[in-house]
């Protein structure tokens, strides 16, 4: 079944095993919906063959684009490009 978990500080995990990326846009709409409170998301596809680090990178530099593009004030491009380097 699905999974949501705590990976640290302010930031938590969605795991929504057989469900793509566009399944899973339809979720955090729906939460969104429910929760008052901004926040942003970094959704991926994990590829079973792909490393579980790897993935988390990917999801990673999508959730700090997506905080780039909800508070334009902010400039997040070098936090991006930093994570994407990592891969």
């Amino acid at each position: 079944g699905d999974v949501l978990g705590r990976s640290g500080g302010d930031e938590f995990l969605v795991v929504l095993p057989n469900t793509d990326a566009l399944a899973a846009e339809s979720v955090v709409e729906r939460l969104r919906e429910a929760h008052p409170f901004p926040w942003s998301c970094g959704i991926v596809d994990w590829d079973p063959d792909e490393d579980l680090d790897a993935a988390m990178a990917r999801a990673d530099v999508r959730l700090y684009d997506e905080k780039a593009r909800r508070a334009p004030s902010i400039d997040l491009r070098g936090v991006t490009e930093q994570l994407s380097q990592s891969d």
